[in-house]
């Protein structure tokens, strides 16, 4: 029996002195995934964050955009302490389509009284009565001298005949389809010609005579202000024109804001808008104060989250 107790003794005595080593091996092994991760984590924090990916939605920061309605086709837009207004001088017309400036906010707009005490460029999409007045057009710059006014060659030689500053217009002349771009206190303004709904199918009843037979020139504006974009389409109706949008590039823009007249709902053009533009927001324009109501049911069931104004001087702030 004895030779088998020092047998076991033996194996014990082993165990004794191969354990530790053994130990000492797993400790450092722990020992050195903990200073390999820790080296990992360090540089992983130390290294600058990846920049998001091109298809997130990102607006820039302090980039906040705030709509002020004027009338019919006319609004404010600003962000960034820059200013953009749109179609917003004109008197009223008879028989014409949509909501009009009263006396007062005429008044406001020209005297430069909040929110219109500065405006750096000023748009006009087309010369119906409904859209531009060339006398008010005339009395707003001669009152903002900070303001650029851009528009087509016809309605800046207007203006200019009317005694404003040609030096502080940009004449948009561009063939049907085409575009060009032009930069105004650090915007971009892409002007872009389209054809005016209903042309050539139909007359304008509230046109002066010499209109007749005539193709109306319709500018739309993609303008982006502060990182933020917003596109006017004027009197354009997208049913018709996606070709057109299509080849001027307007799906991959990446549209903040779009401003569509509220008969523009057709299928056609719920399609374009939901799966091709895919604006952040639609905000619906040339809506009447009387009448209508049918269209903007179907307007608003076309786009269910479509922002309509109905007083002037409403505003909303988008983020």
């Amino acid at each position: 029996m004895q030779p088998r107790l020092e047998v076991r003794n033996a194996e014990i005595e082993r165990a004794r002195h191969t354990a530790a080593p053994r130990k000492w091996r797993r400790d450092a092994t722990v020992s050195h995934f903990l200073m390999t991760f820790t080296c990992l984590v360090f540089v992983a924090c130390s290294a600058p964050a990846a920049p998001p990916a091109a298809s997130a939605r990102v607006p820039a920061q302090g980039s906040a955009l705030t709509i002020t309605y004027v009338a019919n086709e006319g609004f404010l837009i600003t962000a960034g302490g820059r200013a953009v207004l749109v179609d917003a001088l004109f008197r009223p017309s008879p028989g014409g389509f949509g909501a009009r400036p009263g006396d007062a906010l005429i008044a406001q707009m020209t005297q430069g009284a909040p929110p219109f005490a500065r405006i750096d460029a000023l748009l006009v999409s087309h010369d119906h009565q409904d859209h531009f007045d060339p006398a008010l057009v005339q009395a707003f710059l001669a009152r903002h001298p900070e303001t650029t006014l851009l528009s087509t060659g016809a309605i800046c030689a207007t203006v200019a005949a009317a005694g404003g500053p040609a030096a502080r217009m940009r004449h948009i002349r561009i063939d049907l389809g085409a575009s060009a771009v032009e930069s105004v206190a650090g915007m971009s303004v892409k002007a872009a010609r389209v054809r005016h709904g209903g042309e050539p199918s139909f007359p304008l009843n509230f046109l002066p005579a010499s209109c007749a037979g005539t193709t109306t020139e319709n500018l739309a504006w993609l303008v982006t202000i502060d990182g933020r974009k917003f596109l006017h389409v004027g009197d354009a109706w997208t049913e018709g024109k996606v070709k057109t949008y299509r080849k001027l590039g307007l799906p991959a823009e990446r549209i903040d804001v779009l401003f569509l007249s509220y008969f523009d709902f057709s299928g056609a053009t719920a399609a374009f808008v939901k799966n091709e533009l895919k604006p952040r927001y639609i905000i619906a324009m040339h809506v009447p104060t009387r009448g209508g109501e049918r269209d903007l049911a179907e307007f608003r069931k076309a786009f269910p989250n479509a922002i309509v104004f109905t007083k002037p001087l409403e505003a909303r702030t988008l983020n």
